[in-house]
């Protein structure tokens, strides 16, 4: 059998990353079509033409003495190294790209990609994230996220002003009996989704505050526990209102007991 002849114009050619490749001067020598693509442009409108014609203006003075640089002292510069990086498109616009650089025989080799669905996505998270986070700062219940060993990986601004700043990493500061007997562990190792629900106590510096709470599970994408969400309802006021009107309905029936034994003594 012969041996294989690559063709290296036609793989560069069929990247799914776009490809340029300039001379010392910065001067575009080639460029694939997939780059062509990505900036809206034709293969034949980018070669000849200054490599900074393709970087947002206010940055091509500086990109053109870090490609001097570069080119002085070249090395491999991988992808995904943490640079904010845009391509300036044919329009103007600015494209969001990583780039990838490595030295070839006098030339400078760059391979972009277009990350644009990927910014967008990273985008969409990152507000969906501060609605969640507003929607949890904003409820005046206390909001706890644990890991499987009730340690606090989050606590919302109302848990932290109640129960103090320094929370993270420490065990959930609540006491109850479901946390004592083994109810909370048998309950978030249940895969049903049952909802545990009990009283507990929260002690702060000058005082106990009584809790309802509300604890869901977590679960991995195969079912495995990774912790719990806890939300917690004050309810010391209702609880000393409870305790006072008990007290009260006690001196009530105290006194009618004395009454009827005054009556009784006439």
């Amino acid at each position: 059998m012969g041996e294989t002849v690559i063709d290296f114009r036609e793989l560069v050619t069929g990247l799914p990353d776009g490809v340029a490749v300039c001379d010392d001067r910065g001067t575009i020598r080639f460029v694939n079509p997939r780059l062509a693509e990505i900036l809206g442009y034709r293969c034949e409108d980018l070669v000849g033409q200054p490599l900074e014609m393709l970087m947002p203006a206010d940055v091509a003075e500086a990109h053109r003495r870090h490609r001097q640089s570069y080119a002085a002292s070249p090395y491999v510069r991988p992808m995904g190294i943490g640079l904010d990086l845009f391509a300036r498109g044919k329009g103007g616009e600015l494209i969001p790209v990583e780039i990838a650089l490595a030295p070839l025989g006098g030339h400078t080799v760059a391979v972009v990609r277009d990350i644009t669905d990927r910014v967008a996505a990273d985008q969409e998270r990152a507000r969906e994230s501060a609605l969640y986070r507003t929607i949890v700062e904003s409820v005046g219940d206390l909001i706890f996220v644990t890991d499987e060993h009730l340690s606090v990986r989050f606590a919302n601004s109302r848990a932290l002003a109640l129960a103090g700043g320094d929370l993270i990493g420490r065990r959930l500061p609540i006491e109850s009996d479901e946390l004592r007997d083994g109810t909370w562990a048998s309950t978030l190792a249940r895969d049903d989704g049952a909802l545990l629900e009990f009283d507990a106590t929260l002690h702060v510096p000058d005082r106990a505050v009584w809790l309802h709470v509300k604890v869901t599970p977590l679960r991995g994408s195969s079912g495995e526990h990774l912790g719990a969400v806890v939300s917690a309802t004050d309810v010391s006021d209702r609880r000393m209102a409870d305790t006072a009107l008990r007290r009260l309905e006690s001196d009530l029936a105290e006194a009618r007991k004395m009454e009827a034994l005054g009556r009784l003594a006439r």
